[in-house]
C-alpha cells in the first residue's frame, strides 16, 4: 500500500516491513517476529498492518507499535475509509472495526474464513473468503449495505481471496482455479481469466487492484 509513489509500504513473513521513498526500498524495524500479511493506511503517518495470531501494528510516522485486536485468529485483509474507520477480516469469520479509539468485533453472519475486504465510496463494503479445504474449496461473499452484513452468493464454487472495486456496481473478486468474478450491483458473474490451468497448478489468484472498471490487475500463485 502507498500514500504516494514516494511513500510505499510492503510487508511479509518474519516481521518484514519495507518502505520505498521513491528511490530505494529499505527495511523498517518492528518488535518481535510476526508473520505479516496485509497493509493499508489512511495516510503516510497513519498506517496499519495485520497478520497471524491477531497481530495489528500501527505506524504514526515515527515508529511501529502493536494494537490490541481482541483476537488470536489470523488476520488476512484490511481496508478503511480513513484512519478512524478501518475494517479487518480473518479466519473463522473474524471481522473487526476500528473507530479511531479501539478495535471491536463485528458479526458478519458467517464462521468461514474471510480473506479480502473492500468498500465503495457510497458506503457498501464487500468481503470474500470461504472454506479453502479440501481444494478447490467453497466461496463466500458478503455485502454491507450501511446497516447490516448479508451474503451475496458468488457465481463460483471455488474459494475466494481477493476483492477490489471501482464502484459498488463494478466489484471484482478472485480465488482458486483462476477464478475471477464481477459484481454488477445485483449478482456476481464469472469472467474468463485468459489463462489455462495446468494439472499441477492451484491457479490461486490472491490479490486485485485497479485504477477503474476497465483497468484491473490480478496476481497470484505460479506466476
Amino acid at each position: 500500500w502507498g500514500a504516494s509513489a514516494q511513500d510505499v509500504f510492503a510487508v511479509g513473513p518474519q516481521g518484514t516491513i519495507l518502505h520505498y521513498d521513491g528511490q530505494a526500498w529499505s527495511p523498517m524495524s518492528v518488535e518481535g517476529n510476526p508473520h505479516l500479511i496485509s497493509v493499508w493506511g489512511g495516510s503516510g503517518t497513519d498506517v496499519f498492518i495485520v497478520g497471524d495470531e491477531g497481530v495489528i501494528l500501527h505506524y504514526d510516522g515515527q515508529a511501529w507499535s502493536p494494537m490490541e485486536s481482541g483476537t488470536t485468529q489470523n488476520l488476512i485483509g484490511i481496508w478503511g475509509r480513513s484512519g478512524q474507520d478501518v475494517f479487518v477480516v480473518g479466519y473463522a469469520g473474524t471481522l473487526l472495526h476500528y473507530d479511531g479509539v479501539a478495535w471491536t468485533s463485528v458479526d458478519p453472519g458467517t464462521s468461514e474464513d474471510l480473506y479480502g475486504i473492500w468498500g465503495a465510496p457510497t458506503g457498501e463494503i464487500f468481503a470474500v473468503g470461504g472454506t479453502p479445504m479440501p481444494l478447490p474449496g467453497k466461496g463466500t461473499a458478503l455485502r454491507y449495505d450501511g446497516s447490516a452484513w448479508s451474503p451475496v452468493p458468488p457465481d463460483s464454487s471455488f474459494f475466494l481471496a481477493g476483492v477490489w472495486g471501482a464502484s459498488a456496481s463494478a466489484v471484482f473478486a478472485s480465488g482458486v482455479a483462476h477464478t475471477l468474478l464481477r459484481f454488477d450491483g445485483t449478482a456476481w458473474t464469472r469472467m474468463d481469466a485468459g489463462v489455462t490451468l495446468a494439472p499441477d497448478q492451484l491457479g490461486f489468484i490472491t490479490r486485485l487492484w485497479g485504477s477503474g472498471p476497465d483497468d484491473v490487475y490480478a496476481v497470484g500463485f505460479d506466476g
